[in-house]
């Protein structure tokens, strides 16, 4: 085998080769999960998306009833979040609201 060529290497800088090439197969696989993980979100985004517009491509008849539906889900989380934060915030501003609900 003809090692002529290793003659011009630098012994540091054959050394910094080998450091580099160790630290890339410690941070390549922290890079590629991160991409996956981003690409988990991205992806979860993009299927609810892709849920929303199948739902309203489906015409006036299909969707109304999943429109009525997703309103009502949205007015409970709506309810619940007010009733939920309603003692902390009639404690320090008293409405008619908070004497509606007993606070």
């Amino acid at each position: 085998m003809n090692t002529d060529f290793l003659q011009h290497i630098n012994p540091g800088t054959a050394v910094l080769v080998a450091v580099g090439l160790c630290a890339l197969c410690l941070i390549l696989p922290v890079i590629f999960t991160g991409i996956n993980f981003i690409t988990s979100i991205v992806g979860i985004f993009t299927h609810l998306l892709s849920t929303l517009t199948h739902i309203v491509s489906g015409g006036p008849v299909a969707w109304f009833g999943c429109l009525i539906g997703i309103g009502a889900c949205g007015f409970i989380l709506m309810m619940a979040w007010l009733l939920a934060s309603a003692p902390a915030s009639c404690a320090a501003h008293p409405t008619n609201f908070c004497s509606l609900l007993g606070y």
